[in-house]
């Protein structure tokens, strides 16, 4: 064998103890792999197993979070309690609930914290105002993602300013976002951030809390419409409060007018009746002083002042109308407003909205707001009901207003109704005065004339008598017819004298002359009488005596005749008071059947006899009342004021 051949042999015995070596080495190799891949095997499994666990255990806080925001009572104690599970659960540092919005100046969206847990010793985020809101410039990729319904995933290194300087502050090592989507749109996300130790969420946690996160949106979200649903709901309570409150206003306003209307329809002293109605407004308005106010020199086309006429104040309130600079209101400069204000329903204000023409005299009378309303009659403005609130100024709705025109008018007629009738007084009294004295001048004529003729020629006649002796028959049975004569001439002559002069004393005695009127028609009945005079009679005027008379007789026939009455009372009141000067009161009284009376006697339908008391009561300025009722009995009275 050659040596090249010896060497050849000995190279190939290397190689194959090489070869066997490395195959020996291969299947080291292999046996380590197989290891290494049971050993990785095993990883996996466990790290399969630790992720299902933290999934499992992610689930079970979800279904507690959802029933902890559906069931607790304190919604805020919910999702702080909801936020410490999660944070709890995931081991990790800070969580919080952030709100997505975009203002409408605003180009980009905004983001605001709203709720947060912190472990302990983790700086909270909400303790530095500069923490809890801010905007997602320079993180706008942030935002896409979120739009999308991406979970994100970022470290602090990789961040951008200057986000990641906030985030540093915080003492964020790693954060995770979750969106937030609410009735399909993106509304806010829940933020995981650890502080201390990184930790690496898998996509089934992820995917786990993107639940969780919705629920937490919805509850805030619904919480929120369930509060504005409450505040709407307490809004419209409010406002119904409000009207029915008003309502309540215009109902005791429409109650005062119609008494109103009833008072001055019926009170037997006008100046009284007024301001009582003035009061009734007064209280139903809680107001404090309430005037009538008459325009004054209305040759102008508007008034150059206003006089107060009737006037009430609560107890402690200036009265105006004995204020010596407030009682007459100077319109002067006050044309614009003034025309306005005769084309409206009403005006009313503080102080201030007023005219300054007319600040000097509400200030006097300390008025804070002075509310005004037309009184028209026949179309025109006569004056104005006004009323001033002195110590709260209160907000007067236009419906009380408008309710209002219609005592202001009742209150404007009434009190030109009573001048008018105290005007046709005047003139009836003038009238009556004047036939008096035409009388008085005619009885004078006649006595001082034709009955003086007539005695000097009977006188005469008497004289000549003698001269004629007993010579002539004839002429002596002539001048006796003539004498008879002029004997009849002259008691016809004093009987027409006496017939102007009407008989003081046939109505002296009113009460006597009812007395024997009413025993005269309930004569051979069993009903009772009674005529009753209380305070120191005096003399009455023959026209007041009489229609008094005439309308005591009248009353007696229907307490008779239609009321059927066993007991009839009359009372005849004298008054003689220094200030409010004479007046007389007649009262007639029966226990009859009764009646329903007519709201106006004049109209007609309760007979005539009603009628005819109510003119003559109006002949002499008296007031009428009659009240009664079915199976009540009946009161007539009659109050006449005679200066």
């Amino acid at each position: 064998m050659t040596r090249d051949s010896i060497r050849w042999v000995e190279k190939l015995s290397a190689l194959e103890r090489e070869n066997a070596l490395l195959q020996s080495r291969l299947e080291t190799c292999k046996t380590s792999f197989a290891l290494l891949q049971a050993e990785v095997m095993g990883y996996q499994h466990l790290d399969e197993q630790a992720c299902k666990q933290a999934r499992d255990r992610l689930l079970e806080i979800t279904a507690i979070a959802a029933n902890t925001l559906l069931t607790a009572e304190n919604f805020d104690d919910a999702i702080n309690s909801v936020l410490a599970m999660i944070g709890e659960g995931l081991e990790t540092d800070r969580v919080t609930v952030i709100e997505i919005f975009k203002p409408l100046s605003a180009l980009l969206s905004q983001w605001q914290v709203l709720y947060e847990w912190t472990s302990p010793g983790t700086p909270a985020q909400m303790s530095n105002p500069d923490w809890i809101r801010g905007t997602f410039e320079g993180i706008e990729d942030l935002y896409d993602q979120f739009f999308e319904g991406q979970p994100v995933h970022r470290s602090t290194d990789i961040m951008t300013e200057p986000f990641q300087s906030v985030q540093a502050q915080l003492g964020v090592k790693e954060l995770y976002a979750i969106p937030i989507s609410v009735n399909g749109h993106l509304w806010g996300i829940v933020g995981v951030d650890d502080c201390r130790v990184t930790k690496q969420r898998s996509k089934a946690e992820l995917s786990t809390l993107k639940i969780t996160s919705d629920c937490i949106g919805s509850a805030i979200e619904r919480q929120r419409n369930q509060q504005l649903l409450l505040q709407t709901e307490q809004q419209r309570v409010a406002e119904l409060a409000q009207a029915n409150e008003v309502l309540q206003a215009r109902d005791r306003l429409l109650e005062a007018t119609a008494i109103a209307a009833n008072t001055l329809l019926s009170a037997p002293n006008f100046d009284d009746a007024v301001n009582t109605v003035l009061r009734l407004i007064g209280e139903a308005l809680d107001t404090d002083r309430v005037k009538v106010l008459e325009c004054m020199d209305s040759a102008l086309l508007y008034p150059s002042y206003f006089a107060i006429s009737h006037e009430w104040v609560r107890e402690g309130v200036i009265p105006q109308l004995s204020h010596p600079s407030s009682s007459q209101i100077s319109s002067d400069g006050a044309e614009s407003f003034l025309h306005q204000l005769f084309q409206s329903d009403g005006f009313g204000g503080v102080l201030k909205e007023w005219p300054e023409v007319f600040w000097e005299a509400f200030e006097a009378v300390q008025a804070k707001a002075i509310y005004c309303v037309p009184i028209r009659l026949e179309g025109q403005i006569w004056g104005f009901l006004i009323f001033d609130d002195c110590r709260d100024v209160k907000q007067r709705d236009m419906s009380e207003l408008s309710v209002l025109k219609i005592a202001a008018n009742c209150i404007g007629s009434a009190i030109q109704q009573q001048r008018t009738q105290q005007a046709l007084i005047k003139a009836e009294q003038a009238k009556q005065s004047a036939i008096l004295e035409e009388r008085n001048r005619m009885a004078g004529e006649l006595h001082d004339t034709l009955a003086q003729s007539f005695t000097g020629i009977s006188l005469q006649l008497e004289a000549a008598k003698p001269l004629l002796g007993e010579s002539s028959p004839t002429l002596s049975s002539i001048l006796n017819h003539l004498k008879d004569l002029a004997d009849a001439g002259l008691e016809a002559a004093r009987q027409s004298v006496w017939a102007l002069y009407p008989a003081t004393t046939d109505y002296a005695d009113l009460a006597q002359l009812l007395y024997e009127s009413l025993e005269v028609m309930s004569r051979n009945t069993a009903t009772r009488i009674e005529v009753n005079v209380h305070g120191s009679p005096y003399a009455l005027p023959i026209f007041v005596s009489m229609n008094l008379l005439r309308i005591g007789q009248e009353a007696i026939t229907n307490a008779l005749k239609h009321g059927q009455a066993q007991t009839i009372t009359i009372d005849l009141t004298y008054e003689d008071d220094s200030q409010t000067g004479q007046g007389i009161l007649l009262t007639i009284c029966d226990d009859g059947c009764g009646f329903m009376p007519p709201i106006d006697p004049k109209a007609g339908n309760g007979g005539f006899g009603l009628v005819s008391m109510s003119e003559r009561c109006n002949r002499i300025g008296a007031q009428l009342s009659i009240t009664s009722a079915l199976g009540e009995g009946t009161q007539v009275s009659i109050q006449a004021f005679l200066s």
